[in-house]
């Protein structure tokens, strides 16, 4: 049992699976591993040809037996990132615009989602300067060579900027500011609700504002207070 000052969700295992759109997910850096099953045999997996077993021990999270060795692929830490937030009137506009941005062939780090009524329960908590009246908020990170940063970046305004939607791209110091507020998301939501239920959902990224869509009018009609962000480069939603 971690330490009660030890959050079981830090902020640094969260930036790890935001990242999963360009780097890929934690089987994909699992190379070998050693598993004690139940009855006690001692089991080496490794990767050459793409060991199925592998993959579902890694997918298992403990429940097949208990990892007691795991070799990792390493990758080096990027040479430069930019960060940047456009703001939209429209959720189901900004929900629009991910497969319209990820088409140019750009590759955020990371690109996540958060509707009007998670920026309400951020600011209720701890004002982060995130704007009253928007529909939704796009946070975008690049990472890489710098050449290859400020040519996403440039290319990530030029694209936005052809949108007819009064879209407003902040600069990196309001978008470093947001982005902090975006780790505290889940306990700013918890003070409003602390019984509060979080799903998990996926979609293809071309469905994602119909989803939105579906779940806010359900929400509405039932009269359920509702709250929408995730990782929109690869379509995951959480209400």
């Amino acid at each position: 049992r971690p330490p009660r000052s030890t959050p079981l969700y830090s902020s640094a295992a969260s930036d790890v699976y935001k990242r999963q759109f360009k780097y890929g997910v934690t089987r994909d850096f699992v190379r070998r591993l050693r598993m004690v099953t139940a009855l006690g045999d001692v089991i080496d997996v490794d990767r050459p040809g793409e060991t199925p077993g592998l993959e579902v021990l890694v997918g298992s999270e403990g429940t097949l037996g208990i990892l007691t060795r795991v070799e990792l692929r390493l990758i080096q830490h990027p040479a430069s990132r930019a960060l940047r937030a456009a703001v939209f009137k429209d959720p189901l506009v900004a929900l629009s615009s991910v497969p319209e941005l990820l088409d140019t062939g750009l590759v955020p780090a990371k690109l996540e989602f958060i509707d009007a009524q998670t920026i309400q329960a951020i600011e209720r908590a701890r004002p982060h300067g995130l704007p009253a009246d928007a529909g939704a908020v796009l946070l975008v990170e690049f990472d890489g060579e710098p050449s290859d940063v400020e040519k996403d970046e440039q290319l990530l305004l030029d694209v936005l900027a052809k949108s007819d939607h009064g879209v407003d791209v902040v600069g990196a110091e309001i978008a470093r500011r947001w982005w902090m507020a975006r780790r505290g998301l889940t306990a700013s939501l918890g003070r409003i609700r602390p019984a509060k239920i979080g799903e998990d959902i996926c979609v293809p990224r071309r469905a994602l504002a119909d989803t939105y869509s579906l779940i806010r009018c359900e929400a509405d009609r039932l009269g359920i207070p509702l709250a929408v962000f995730g990782h929109a480069a690869d379509g995951t939603l959480h209400p």
